[in-house]
């Protein structure tokens, strides 16, 4: 499998497949969530290592607002903190160009992301749709996905 790994045709992408991507969630909410769970963390276990997310960075230069406050102040100074509370996407103050200044220190969060070994991707999907726009694991775990559960 040919993985797609430039932003600016990941969004393109992500544009043109507004539609089969709405069908595609709809799909997804009809089917067992284990299984789903199952087949996203064997397609997150072959892809996920051929990305180098440090390289990329996309990410952490466009941070999604957090709802809480003590949780934002780890990304935002306080002074910023109302700025930055309902933007629709910014950078983190701990980067020096892609690279994050905290790497082997950052927060759990950051570690986490972009959750695709978590289980219950069903009830994410929001989310993972919005990830799907910025994140190339996110972006060729779904097209996967959709090849192996919705194309066939």
């Amino acid at each position: 499998m040919k993985l797609i790994l430039n932003i600016e045709e990941i969004q393109r992408i992500a544009r043109e497949k507004e539609i089969e991507n709405a069908k595609f969630r709809q799909f997804l909410l009809s089917q067992k969530s284990n299984d789903i769970d199952a087949l996203v963390h064997k397609i997150n276990d072959i892809i996920a290592p051929q990305i180098d997310c440090v390289e990329c960075g996309y990410c952490c230069q466009n941070m999604r607002p957090i709802a809480s406050v003590e949780v934002l102040l780890n990304y935002v100074d306080p002074e910023n903190l109302e700025k930055y509370r309902y933007a629709i996407s910014f950078a983190c103050k701990h980067l020096d160009g892609k690279k994050c200044t905290i790497y082997n220190d950052r927060f759990e969060e950051c570690k986490m992301f972009p959750y695709l070994y978590r289980n219950d991707f069903i009830s994410r999907l929001a989310g993972v749709f919005r990830n799907y726009e910025f994140c190339p694991i996110v972006f060729n775990v779904v097209e996967q996905l959709k090849r192996e559960t919705f194309e066939k």
